[in-house]
C-alpha cells in the first residue's frame, strides 16, 4: 500500500448500511486498489448513489453488494483519494482504481493548538517534508530543519554524537536572553533546556546535549515550523524566536502493520587538524633554533627515526548501528501504534560515543459516535553518552585537540615502562599525550527522559467541541568521572598518604507539568466561514542538580563508587565541577484566544490575543499580553483574475503580531544573599553565618517584547508544477535582558531592559515538478533566505564585547563588537596589512575621530594615517561579519521505476569566521619544542614564530560554503514474499564534500566563546570535527 494511503486510510470509517430491498435485481463484486501501486484498499466506501445502503472493502480491498438494477450508480469514497462513481449495466465485476488527491494532502497543516487547511493560513507557516529529511544517520528532529526551511538555521558546536544545536529562526532576537525556538510535541510545550549535566574544568567539560534525542525520527509524522510573530503570539511570551511543532504518529484503523528499518553507518572525520609530520617538524625546529628565532630544548632531543601521528592516533572509523520497529493497527473506534528503537553511534574521536533506546505508545479512542475522542502519547528514551575531553577551553592541561596539535611527533605514543603505558614528555605539564587524555579520563552520562500526554476533546453540539491536554515531562541526568592517580593529571592530586585521582559525580533533574483546556467553536453562514478557539493553560517548571567531587583517593580500585575515600572539593578545578547543589521553579499561567474568518475563500482574517503570567518577573511586571492580527487575499479566485493553467493559485498575505521571551534565569528580578564561611564569625562559642549580597533586587525586570511584520505571496503555477512562496519581514526585539554595570562594591552587574536589535530579511521557497511521465520524474525544491540585523540601542552604552578569543597573549582579548547602527556583531580587531618589518607583522594604523560630530567618539569612528607593528586600542576597525550575506538550500528528487535519487546540497555566502586555532597553534606553540599547524612555507617563511600571534584580520577568513548534505539512492523491491507487504534497500551519503575557501577543520562550526552572557557566533576553536558518513539499511512492511 501506499505510504498516503497508509497514513490517510487509518482515519476512514467504517460503514454499516441497512438491508436491501426485497426487490433484488443483482449482485455487484470487485476489487479497489491504489491507482498508483495496484495495492488493495480496505474500507473504502462503496454507496448506492441517492441511497443510505453501501458496503465497505475488505482487507484485500474486495466487496460486494446488492443493486437494484442496472441503472444503479456506486459512489467509491476514501479519505485522501479522489471520489469515482461507476454506472453498473450489466456488470457483475466492477474492479476500481482510486487515485490519490494531492490537494486535500497538502491542505492540512497543524498550526499552534490545532490544524487548518493550507489554504486558510494567513501567517508564516512552513512544513518539513518529513520521509525526504529523514535519509541516513539521522538522531533528532533538529536534524530536519537544517537547510530545508526559509530562514531557518542549524549551528553546530560539535560533531560529538549526542552533541546540542542552536535552531536560529530569522535571526537572533536578543542578545543575552535565548535564542531558541519553543519546541510543542504532540500539543504540549516542552522545555529546550539541557537534560544531561554537564562537565567542568579542562579535562571533562564537554558540549550540551540535544535534549531532543528523546524523539525517535522515525516516530514523528510532521514537524512544522512558525516563523512569524503573528503565528506564533498564540505562544505568548515564548513566541519570540519561533515555534517548531513536532506530531508523532499514530496508528491506522485497519490490518495490523508491522513496520522494520535497520540500518549500519560508518563514519569518518570529513576534515582533521593539519600538523606537521616528523620529518617536516624535525626540519621546521632544527632550522628555527638555529635561526635564533625559537626558544625551547635543544633540538638534538628530536633526532631519531620515530614518526608519531597523534592526530591520526584519536580519529578512527566509527560504526553505527540503528533498529527501528513498529507496529500499528486499529478498528473504526480504537487505534493504536507502537516503536522501539535503539541507536549505538561511536564517536569518530576514540572514547565517545553514544547509545540510546526509546520506547514510543501512541492510542486513540471515539466514543458516543466519535463525539469523544480520547488520545495516549507517551514515549521514554534511555541515553548513555561516553565523554572524551574534547573541549575548546585550550588552558593549562588543555582538551584533546590542543595536546594533539602540540605534541611532538617525533616521540612515541606508548612507553612500556610508564605507570600508565603512555609517554610523556618528562617534567612537562603544559601539554599532555592526548592519546593517554582520551583513554584515562573515565566519563559517562545517563539520562532517562519520560514525556507523555492524554488528551480529549468532546463535540458539545455542532459546531463546539470542548479540549482538554494534559502532560508532563520528567528528565534524571546522572554524570560521572574519574581520572586515575596513575594519569599525569590525577597524579597532581597525589599527596604523602594518597594515590590522587579525582572523581565526581553530578545529577539534574527536570520536570514540567501542563493542563490546556480550549474550546473552539466554527460555523458557516452562507459565504462566511469563521472559528473561534479559547482557552487556557498552565505550566510549572522544577529543576534541581547536585555535584560533589572528590580527589587525592588512597586507591584507584574504587573509582568515583566511593567519593567518600578521597577528599571533598568544594570549587571547580581542571579535573571536575566541584561539590554545590541547587533548585528552582517556575510557573506560567495564560490565558489565549484566536479567531479565523474567511469570506467566499477569497479574503481571510485571523487574529490572536495571549495573556502570559510568568514567575520569573515581579508582581509588576508579571502579566502582558500579546497581540497578532494577518490577513490573505487570494487574488485567483477573484472573478477578474482569469490566470487559466499558467496561474491555479495565487495568494497575497499581511501579518503583525507581538511576541515575548521570557529565556532567562530564575529569580532576576529578586536581591538575593549567599553565606560564605568567609563571612561568619564565632560569637560566644555560637557560629553566626555571614550573608553577602550576590543579586540586587530589580522589580522593573520584565520579558523582553519582539513586534513583526510580514507580508508573503504563495503561488501556484502551470497546473500545480511550481509553487511557492515568498515572504518579507522585519522585525524589532525592544527591552533588550542586558548585564549593566552598577555599584561594584556591592555586586559587578545587574539584569535590566536596555536596548533594541533589528531583524529584516527575504524568505523564498520554490518547488518544481519539472518532469513526469509513467515511468520517471524529478523535482527540485529550493529555499533561500537573507537576514540583516542591527544594533538599534544599547542603553546608552556605545559598545559591548563578547567572542573571547583564546590563547597565549590573548588574555581579555574579544574578537566581536555590538555597537548600535552595526549588525549584531562585527568581527573588530587590527587590520593586517600582508606585510612584515624584520618578521613583525605590520597592521594599519588608525586614529579615533569624531567622523559624525555628536561630540561622542565611536568605536568604528577611524582614520587610517599609516602603518604599525604595535597596534594600540585605537587600531581595532571592523574586519569582517559572522553572518551570511544568504543562506540556501538546493533539494533533487529523481525517480526511475522503482529506483529512487535523492540530493541535498545548502551552502551559505559571504560569512567571515575567526580561526581561532591557527591563530593560537601557528606560532608561539612551538616554544619547548611543541608541534605547530601546517599553515604552509610562505606563512612560517615571514613569521615571527617566537612572538605570541596577534588577533587581527589576518585570521578572519572567508567562510562561505557549499555542501552536499545528502545523497540517497534507494530501490524498491516490493512484495518480495508473500508476508513482506513493502521492501525497500537505500544507500545514503551524509556530508560527502564542502566546497569553501576557509583554511580551518570546517566553515560551519561554533565555538562557545560567549563574554558576560553575550551571544557568540563565528569563533573556530578546536572543535569536534564533523563526520561524513556513509550508510546502507533497509525497510520492510508486513
Amino acid at each position: 500500500m501506499s505510504r498516503n494511503a497508509t497514513l490517510l486510510g487509518l482515519a476512514a470509517l467504517l460503514f454499516a448500511f441497512g438491508a436491501a430491498p426485497a426487490a433484488v435485481a443483482q449482485t455487484v463484486t470487485g476489487t479497489v486498489v491504489d491507482a498508483s501501486s495496484g495495492d488493495p484498499l480496505p474500507f473504502v466506501n462503496v454507496v448506492i448513489e441517492g441511497t443510505t445502503r453501501g458496503a465497505a472493502t475488505n482487507l484485500d480491498g474486495e466487496y460486494s453488494i446488492a443493486v437494484d438494477g442496472p441503472e444503479s450508480v456506486l459512489v467509491y469514497r476514501f479519505l485522501g483519494y479522489i471520489t469515482a462513481t461507476e454506472t453498473v449495466g450489466s456488470r457483475s465485476v466492477i474492479d476500481v482504481r482510486l487515485e490519490e488527491d494531492s490537494d486535500i494532502l497538502d491542505e492540512v497543516v497543524v498550526v499552534g493548538y490545532g490544524t487548518q487547511r493550507r489554504g486558510d493560513v494567513t501567517a508564516s507557516v512552513s512544513s518539513v517534508d518529513v520521509d525526504d529529511a529523514n535519509e541516513g544517520l539521522v538522531t533528532a528532529p533538529t536534524d530536519f530543519l537544517e537547510g530545508r526551511v526559509a530562514g531557518v538555521s542549524v549551528i553546530e558546536s560539535s560533531g560529538e554524537p549526542g552533541a546540542n544545536v542552536s535552531v536560529r529562526i530569522r535571526g537572533g532576537t536578543s542578545i543575552t536572553a535565548s535564542n531558541e525556538p519553543l519546541y510543542v510535541i504532540d500539543g504540549i510545550p516542552v522545555s529546550g533546556d539541557n537534560v544531561t549535566p554537564g562537565g567542568a574544568g579542562q579535562a571533562t567539560a564537554g558540549p550540551a546535549r540535544n535534549p531532543l534525542t528523546l524523539l525517535n525520527p522515525n516516530d514523528i509524522a510532521s514537524v512544522t515550523v512558525l516563523k512569524d510573530a503573528s503565528a506564533t503570539a498564540i505562544y505568548g511570551s515564548r513566541g519570540a524566536n519561533g515555534v517548531v511543532l513536532i506530531t508523532t504518529k499514530n496508528g491506522a484503523q485497519g490490518r495490523v502493520t508491522v513496520d522494520y528499518e535497520g540500518s549500519f553507518s560508518i563514519s569518518q572525520a570529513s576534515e582533521t587538524f593539519d600538523v606537521l609530520t616528523a620529518d617536516e617538524y624535525r626540519q621546521f625546529v632544527t632550522t628555527n633554533f638555529g635561526a635564533g628565532t625559537l626558544a625551547g630544548p635543544d633540538p638534538s632531543l628530536n633526532t631519531g627515526s620515530i614518526n608519531s601521528d597523534f592526530v591520526g592516533e584519536l580519529f578512527r572509523p566509527a560504526p553505527t548501528q540503528s533498529h527501528n520497529l513498529s507496529f500499528g493497527g486499529g478498528t473504526a473506534n480504537t487505534q493504536y501504534r507502537a516503536s522501539l528503537s535503539y541507536l549505538n553511534q561511536d564517536g569518530i574521536v576514540i572514547s565517545s560515543g553514544l547509545e540510546r533506546v526509546t520506547a514510543r505508545l501512541n492510542a486513540s479512542n471515539q466514543l458516543y459516535d466519535n463525539k469523544l475522542r480520547l488520545s495516549l502519547n507517551l514515549t521514554s528514551a534511555l541515553t548513555d553518552d561516553d565523554f572524551v575531553p574534547a573541549n575548546d577551553t585550550g588552558g593549562f592541561e588543555g582538551g584533546l585537540f590542543q595536546n594533539a596539535i602540540q605534541y611532538r611527533p617525533v616521540a612515541p605514543v606508548n612507553d612500556p615502562n610508564a605507570n600508565d603505558g603512555f609517554y610523556e614528555v618528562p617534567g612537562q605539564r603544559s601539554f599532555r599525550n592526548p592519546v593517554a587524555l582520551a583513554e584515562q579520563v573515565d566519563e559517562t552520562a545517563r539520562t532517562v527522559r519520560t514525556l507523555g500526554n492524554i488528551s480529549a476533546e468532546l463535540d458539545l453540539m455542532e459546531g463546539l467541541t470542548a479540549s482538554l491536554n494534559v502532560g508532563g515531562d520528567r528528565s534524571v541526568g546522572a554524570r560521572r568521572s574519574y581520572i586515575p592517580g596513575a594519569s599525569p593529571i590525577g597524579a597532581e592530586f597525589t599527596t604523602a598518604t594518597t594515590n590522587g585521582g579525582s572523581g565526581y559525580r553530578r545529577t539534574l533533574e527536570r520536570s514540567s507539568a501542563t493542563l490546556s483546556t480550549y474550546l473552539t467553536y466554527g460555523t458557516n453562514v452562507g459565504n462566511s466561514n469563521f472559528d473561534l478557539l479559547g482557552g487556557y493553560e498552565y505550566q510549572r517548571f522544577n529543576y534541581s542538580e547536585t555535584s560533589l567531587q572528590a580527589v587525592s583517593f588512597v586507591t584507584d580500585f574504587t573509582e568515583d563508587n566511593q567519593l567518600q575515600s578521597g577528599s571533598v572539593v568544594v570549587n571547580a578545578n581542571n579535573a571536575g565541577p566541584g561539590s554545590f547543589s541547587a533548585r528552582a521553579e517556575n510557573l506560567l499561567a495564560s490565558f489565549f484566544t484566536r479567531t479565523n474568518y474567511n469570506y467566499d475563500e477569497r479574503y481571510y482574517l485571523t487574529g490572536s490575543l495571549r495573556y502570559d503570567g510568568s514567575s520569573r518577573f515581579s508582581a509588576d511586571n508579571r502579566y502582558a499580553l500579546f497581540p497578532a492580527i494577518s490577513g490573505a487575499w487570494r487574488i485567483s479566485a477573484e472573478p477578474f483574475f482569469d490566470g487559466g493553467t499558467a496561474v491555479t493559485d495565487l495568494r497575497l498575505r499581511a501579518g503583525y503580531g507581538v511576541v515575548g521571551n521570557q529565556g532567562i534565569g530564575d529569580y532576576l528580578y529578586l536581591p538575593l544573599l549567599g553565606a560564605n564561611p568567609a563571612n561568619s564569625a564565632v560569637l560566644n562559642g555560637i557560629i553566626v553565618p555571614g550573608y553577602a549580597p550576590t543579586q540586587l533586587e530589580n522589580p522593573d525586570l520584565k520579558w523582553e517584547q519582539k513586534e513583526e511584520f510580514t507580508v508573503g505571496l504563495d503561488y501556484r503555477l502551470l497546473s500545480d508544477r511550481l509553487y511557492g512562496s515568498v515572504e518579507f519581514y522585519r522585525n524589532t526585539t525592544n527591552d533588550l535582558l542586558l548585564n549593566v554595570p552598577v555599584l561594584a562594591s556591592v555586586v559587578a552587574s545587574q539584569v535590566q531592559n536596555v536596548g533594541s536589535l533589528r531583524n529584516t530579511g527575504v524568505d523564498l521557497s520554490l518547488d518544481a515538478l519539472l518532469f513526469e511521465n509513467d515511468n520517471a520524474s524529478f523535482t527540485l525544491g529550493l529555499t533561500f533566505n537573507t537576514n540583516q540585523n542591527e544594533v538599534l540601542d544599547l542603553g546608552g552604552a556605545n559598545q559591548l564585547f563578547t567572542g573571547l578569543v583564546s590563547g597565549e597573549g590573548q588574555s581579555n582579548v574579544n574578537a566581536l563588537l555590538l555597537t548600535p547602527g552595526e549588525e549584531f556583531p562585527v568581527f573588530y580587531g587590527f587590520e593586517f596589512t600582508g606585510d612584515f618589518d624584520n618578521g613583525a607583522a605590520v597592521f594599519n594604523d588608525y586614529e579615533a575621530s569624531d567622523l559624525d560630530g555628536d561630540g561622542i567618539v565611536g568605536p568604528l569612528e577611524r582614520t587610517l594615517v599609516g602603518t604599525t607593528t604595535a597596534p594600540g586600542d585605537d587600531d581595532r576597525v571592523k574586519i569582517g561579519s559572522p553572518r551570511p550575506d544568504f543562506t540556501y538550500g538546493i533539494r533533487l528528487n529523481a525517480a526511475f521505476g522503482d529506483l529512487g535519487v535523492r540530493a541535498f546540497f545548502r551552502g551559505e555566502q559571504g560569512r567571515e569566521l575567526l580561526n581561532n586555532t591557527a591563530l593560537v597553534y601557528g606560532t608561539r606553540a612551538v616554544a619547548g619544542n611543541r608541534n605547530v599547524l601546517d599553515l604552509g612555507s610562505d606563512f612560517y617563511a615571514t613569521e615571527d614564530i617566537g612572538a605570541a600571534a596577534v588577533y587581527s584580520s589576518r585570521y578572519v577568513e572567508d567562510a562561505s560554503f557549499l555542501r552536499l548534505d545528502q545523497l540517497t539512492l534507494d530501490y524498491a523491491l516490493g512484495s518480495i514474499i508473500p508476508e513482506v507487504r513493502n521492501a525497500r534497500v537505500f544507500v545514503t551519503g551524509n556530508n560527502l564534500f564542502v566546497v569553501t575557501p576557509y583554511s580551518g577543520v570546517d566553515p560551519e562550526v561554533n565555538s562557545n566563546a560567549s563574554t558576560d552572557g553575550i551571544t557568540s557566533i563565528g569563533v573556530d576553536y578546536l572543535p569536534y570535527p564533523r563526520a561524513r558518513t556513509f550508510t546502507v539499511g533497509v525497510n520492510l512492511s508486513l
